[in-house]
């Protein structure tokens, strides 16, 4: 039996498949290939623009993008209107309050395309981080200290560099250098490790205020920053020893008293608190 397509007319055939009486142009102008919501709320932070995401926490991600994670993960629940169509999203663009999500469908493998807006409800507040740099709250110190002579004009280059990292809401100066305040500890260890993989430093932690009290406690980290160099002259067990070789993960000084040679890394040798002079080496 001939079947035709109730609103234009075309007749049935292998590249012209019939679905609910329509042909797949007439579907798409017609029907829905997905029932999506018709809004979407969305929280965005007014400073920063970032988004507040189904677990709550803000994230950094484009709008464009969480539309389309939320109108996938719709479209995976539901399908398509009709079972005999398969639809995926291939993407969201964003118009002012409305976000036009691209739809592609299969009416029995004749492939189609479909936009579909959603109205956009975007209520704009401020995220915690933001809040916390209005404020300067913080739940870390860094303390960069110089561990030598010679680290003591190199601090304030390197703080002025760290203060530029994203979560550092304030950098105070003082007489033996620069404390820097980060938003919170992840932020902060961040920080450290990478100050560790750049320079030869020296970390200790610890806390203000009692780590197990009511109050949160904010955890500090001392960074002693060194610059060591050949000639150098470093003391400690009691003798001197003079620097030959300085790596990145270890030290070989000579011991100017007996002439013998070791190579050390550098966590043993801060376990012996090292005194260091910078005046020349001695014979």
């Amino acid at each position: 039996m001939r079947r035709f397509c109730v609103s234009c007319g075309r007749e049935e055939s292998p590249d012209n498949p019939l679905v609910e009486g329509l042909c797949p142009q007439c579907f798409i102008l017609h029907r829905k290939l997905a029932q999506l919501p018709s809004q979407i709320e969305v929280v965005r932070c007014s400073i920063c623009g970032a988004v507040r995401t189904s677990g709550g926490r803000f994230s950094s991600i484009e709008l464009d993008e969480y539309v389309e994670s939320l109108v996938e993960r719709y479209v995976a629940r539901r399908g398509a209107a009709e079972d005999n169509v398969q639809v995926v999203v291939e993407g969201v663009e964003i118009q002012e309050d409305t976000a036009l999500v691209r739809l592609r469908g299969w009416i029995s493998g004749i492939s189609v395309e479909q936009v579909l807006p959603i109205r956009l409800n975007v209520k704009d507040v401020v995220c915690p981080s933001c809040l916390r740099y209005r404020t300067k709250s913080y739940d870390a110190v860094i303390q960069l200290r110089p561990g030598n002579t010679k680290a003591e004009q190199s601090i304030r280059a390197i703080a002025r560099r760290l203060q530029g990292y994203p979560g550092v809401v304030e950098a105070k100066e003082h007489r033996d250098g620069v404390d820097l305040y980060v938003i919170d500890r992840h932020t902060a260890t961040q920080i450290v490790k990478e100050v560790e993989m750049r320079y030869l430093s020296r970390v200790l932690t610890s806390w203000e205020g009692y780590k197990y009290s009511k109050r949160k406690p904010r955890i500090v980290y001392s960074v002693k920053i060194y610059e060591i160099s050949e000639g150098d002259l470093i003391e400690f067990r009691g003798s001197t020893y003079k620097v030959v070789e300085v790596k990145q993960s270890y030290i070989t000084l000579k011991n100017i008293e007996t002439g013998d040679t070791i190579n050390m890394n550098f966590n043993d040798l801060w376990r012996h608190n090292p005194s260091f002079s910078e005046e020349g080496s001695r014979t």
